[in-house]
C-alpha cells in the first residue's frame, strides 16, 4: 500500500536548512579546511549556490505536476526488486551492468532519470526532446556523447554516462540525504547518513525511504509488469534495515572483496572525487572517516539479511564475480528462482568472456594511502576469517574496470552501427541520383 509523504513544504523544510547550513560553511567557514576556497573550488561553490537549486525547482515542480497530470503512479506495484549492496569498488558496478542486459527480467533507471527528471512528468518531456533530436539528426545526442567521452577520459576507473544507469542512491539528493553532499563538501565528520540505520532518528528514516520509495513507484508505473527492478546501491548497506521496512519484498545481493584490494581502490576512488569538487589539504584525504563507513558496510548488512529468509538474499565474493561472471549470474537466478532465458544466455556468455579478459591499468597500493597490509589485517579479521580471503596477499588493488570496459565498448559499437548507418544512406542517396540523372537523360524534357 502506498503511503503519502505529507505536506511536501513541510516535508522539506529540515532538509533545505541542512542544505543552506552546509552552503554557508562552504563559503564563510572553510579557510584551512579540505573545502577551502580555491578558483576551482568557488566555482564548484557557485554551481551548488546558483545552479543546484534551479535543477531542483523544477524537479519539485515535476513532482507536483505528477499528481495532476499523472495521478497513476501511486496503483504502480514494485514486483521483488533486486538491490546489489556491499561496499563500493566491490564489483557492483559489473554484476549491475551484466544483469541489466536481461531485459525481459529486469529494468534499470538511468543517471538522467536519477538527478534530472525523477518525475513522470519531466521525463515525458525529455523523451519527446529526444524524439525531436533525431528527427533532427542528433545534434544534442552527439553533443552529450562526446562530452560523455571526455568524462570518461577523465575517470577510467568507472564507466559513466548520462545515459547510463547508475546507483540510484542519487534519488536522495533532492532531499540533499545521502552520501553525495559527502562528495561536495569533505566534512572531517562520517555523515550519519553511512549508518543510517543506528544514527537517524526513525522519522527521518521513514521520511526519506517514502520519499525514495515513491520514486521508484513514478519509474515503475510506465514500465512492463512482470519484471523486476534492478538497482545498483552500495550506500544501502548502511539503509538495509530502512529499505527492507518499506519495501518488504526487496531482494539483495551482497558484493563483498578482500579488504586489503577494497580500501585501496574505495581510498583511491574517494580521494579522486573530493580532489573534483575541492582541493584538500593532502592526497588522501578523511582516511579514518572513509574506513570506519568500510567498517560498518562490511558488517551491518550482513546482521540485518541474517534474520531475512535465505532464498531472499546471497552473498558474492568479488574473485567469484571477476573470475567466471556467468556461473556467478547463474548462481544468482537459482538461488533467486529467476528464469534464465536462452537469449540472455547467449548474451552472458559473450559479456562474461569479454570481462574475464579484461586487465586494468589501475594499480593502487595500500602503502599509497598510509596503510600498512598488516593494520587492515588486524582491522578486519572477522571478514577475511568469514570469506577465506588470503591475508598474505599484497595489499594492492586492480582498479574494478571491467565494467567501465564494458561501457567503452558499448558505445564503440553504438557509434559503429550509427557510421554504418550513415554510409547506407549516402551510397542510397548517391543511387538515387544517379538514377535520376539516367531517367532525365532517357527523356529529356521537350520545350516548346
Amino acid at each position: 500500500m502506498h503511503t503519502r509523504t505529507g505536506n511536501t513544504a513541510t516535508m522539506l523544510i529540515p532538509h533545505i536548512r541542512t542544505y543552506l547550513s552546509q552552503l554557508y560553511c562552504g563559503w564563510f567557514a572553510a579557510h584551512g579546511t579540505h573545502a577551502r576556497l580555491t578558483p576551482k573550488r568557488i566555482g564548484v561553490m557557485l554551481a551548488l549556490t546558483l545552479l543546484f537549486p534551479l535543477i531542483e525547482a523544477a524537479n519539485w515542480l515535476g513532482f507536483a505536476l505528477d499528481g495532476l497530470l499523472f495521478p497513476h503512479w501511486r496503483q504502480a506495484s514494485l514486483e521483488a526488486p533486486l538491490f546489489i549492496i556491499g561496499n563500493p569498488r566491490s564489483g557492483t558496478t559489473l554484476l549491475h551492468r551484466l544483469l541489466m542486459r536481461d531485459a525481459d527480467t529486469f529494468y534499470v533507471m538511468e543517471t538522467w532519470e536519477t538527478l534530472l527528471a525523477p518525475s513522470v512528468i519531466q521525463r515525458v518531456i525529455f523523451r519527446a526532446l529526444a524524439r525531436l533530436d533525431r528527427l533532427a539528426g542528433r545534434p544534442l545526442g552527439r553533443l552529450i556523447a562526446a562530452i560523455e567521452r571526455g568524462v570518461q577520459r577523465r575517470i577510467p576507473m568507472h564507466g559513466v554516462g548520462i545515459r547510463q544507469p547508475e546507483e540510484d542512491e542519487g534519488l536522495l539528493v533532492h532531499l540533499w540525504e545521502g552520501l553525495m553532499p559527502w562528495g561536495f563538501f569533505p566534512d572531517p565528520d562520517l555523515p550519519p547518513a553511512a549508518r543510517f540505520d543506528q544514527e537517524l532518528p526513525r522519522d527521518q528514516q521513514d521520511r526519506i525511504m517514502r520519499f525514495y520509495r515513491d520514486c521508484l513507484l513514478r519509474h515503475a508505473h510506465a514500465r512492463t509488469p512482470g519484471r523486476h527492478y534492478l538497482a545498483k546501491s552500495p550506500a544501502f548497506s548502511g539503509k538495509v534495515a530502512a529499505l527492507l521496512r518499506h519495501i518488504p519484498d526487496a531482494r539483495c545481493v551482497v558484493l563483498v572483496r578482500s579488504p586489503l584490494e577494497q580500501v585501496p581502490s574505495e581510498l583511491s576512488f574517494r580521494s579522486f572525487i573530493w580532489h573534483r569538487f575541492a582541493d584538500p589539504l593532502e592526497r588522501y584525504p578523511l582516511v579514518e572517516p572513509v574506513l570506519a563507513k568500510i567498517d560498518h558496510w562490511y558488517r551491518h548488512p550482513i546482521e540485518v539479511l541474517r534474520a531475512r529468509p535465505p532464498a531472499t538474499w546471497l552473498e558474492i565474493t568479488y574473485d567469484e564475480l571477476t573470475e567466471d561472471p556467468e556461473a556467478a549470474i547463474r548462481r544468482i537466478y537459482q538461488h533467486l528462482g529467476l528464469e534464465l532465458s536462452p537469449a540472455y544466455a547467449e548474451t552472458l556468455a559473450r559479456l562474461s568472456r569479454r570481462a574475464q579478459g579484461y586487465c586494468s591499468q589501475h594499480r593502487y597500493t595500500l602503502e599509497q594511502v598510509g596503510l600498512s597490509r598488516e593494520t587492515v589485517v588486524a582491522r578486519y579479521a572477522d571478514v577475511f576469517a568469514a570469506y577465506g580471503f588470503d591475508t598474505g596477499a599484497p595489499g594492492s588493488a586492480l582498479d574494478e574496470d571491467h565494467a567501465a570496459t564494458l561501457v567503452r565498448r558499448q558505445r564503440g559499437r553504438r557509434a559503429a552501427r550509427r557510421a554504418a548507418r550513415l554510409r547506407r544512406r549516402a551510397l542510397a542517396a548517391k543511387r538515387n541520383r544517379r538514377r535520376a540523372r539516367v531517367a532525365r537523360r532517357a527523356h529529356p524534357s521537350r520545350t516548346p
